[in-house]
């Protein structure tokens, strides 16, 4: 039997630099890679209804269990090898899920031990059997000092993302519990002194011993402004900050159209249209073609 299409997950607390480091690979591997950006609820709701059952914190987390479940059955179903498909590239799994569990104090957030439970259940068999997952490690002033905005430009869902407190067992969690999770094949790189093209280099080494390489002298793409004028009105009409986040990329050619990558989600702009990024069916739609 073939082996099944590699798998580099990227992993870490508040500004370690997971979607820039996306936006870096997606750039270099061009069509050779698939990227799978941080599940979004509220675009997954509005795309097909397949949102959350409610807004409570344990509500929330039961949605991204789940669908990190949906995530290894469409993994399972890609076919391997996949002429067009050298890795899949994944900005979050199971591991974000339970940090937040772990981390989060709110009164209506899931337990962590449920949490826990509902991984060792019906995830933790079903990991791929090739991937890697990356932790990109930030201490809670590096975190704070990467995202810094004022106070009036803080969303008031995001305020928590920004309490120090929450920072730090988010940091204890991926020190101390996430290895015994995240599998055999980890590796953690901190990231509190280097720059995005150290990271990127690092980062290049681990996906080689996947069998991956990288073109020669890839650079980190810079922040994007804003929303590529080609996507604006998506991007305002999805929710704009509020949902998407800030840009994180320019416009890249991906997979016959161009993606632009968003701190929580992407844009895809194909044959004129604008789609928003649904992270439930962008594998299985691979799968089907």
């Amino acid at each position: 039997m073939p082996d099944p299409v590699p798998v580099l997950v990227l992993d870490g607390p508040p500004g370690a630099g997971k979607t820039t480091l996306l936006a870096a690979l997606t750039h270099a591997l061009g069509n050779r890679a698939l990227a799978r950006t941080e599940p979004n609820a509220p675009l997954a709701a509005a795309a097909d209804g397949r949102g959350p059952a409610g807004s409570t914190g344990r509500e929330l987390t039961q949605w991204y269990l789940e669908h990190e479940g949906d995530r290894l059955d469409a993994l399972a179903a890609l076919p391997a090898p996949r002429a067009d498909v050298d890795l899949v590239v994944c900005d979050r799994a199971h591991l974000g899920v339970l940090a937040y569990a772990y981390a989060s104090r709110r009164g209506d957030t899931m337990p962590y031990t449920d949490a826990l439970a509902f991984y060792h259940a019906h995830l933790a068999a079903r990991q791929p059997a090739r991937h890697h997952t990356v932790i990109l490690m930030a201490g809670v002033q590096t975190s704070l000092r990467r995202r810094h905005r004022a106070a009036s430009d803080i969303q008031p869902s995001w305020r928590h993302w920004f309490d120090p407190a929450l920072l730090g067992r988010l940091v204890d969690f991926y020190r101390e519990r996430a290895p015994a999770l995240a599998g055999p094949h980890l590796t953690i790189i901190d990231t509190d002194n280097l720059s995005a093209r150290d990271v990127l280099d690092r980062v290049t080494d681990v996906i080689a011993r996947l069998g991956v390489a990288l073109p020669t002298g890839p650079r980190p793409l810079p922040m994007a402004d804003g929303p590529h004028p080609a996507l604006a009105a998506a991007y305002a009409t999805a929710g704009g900050v509020s949902t998407l986040g800030r840009p994180v990329s320019p416009l890249l050619p991906y997979r016959g159209g161009y993606l632009q990558l968003f701190e929580l989600a992407g844009l895809l702009l194909f044959g004129g249209r604008v789609t928003r990024w649904d992270p439930h069916s962008i594998l299985t739609s691979e799968v089907s073609r």
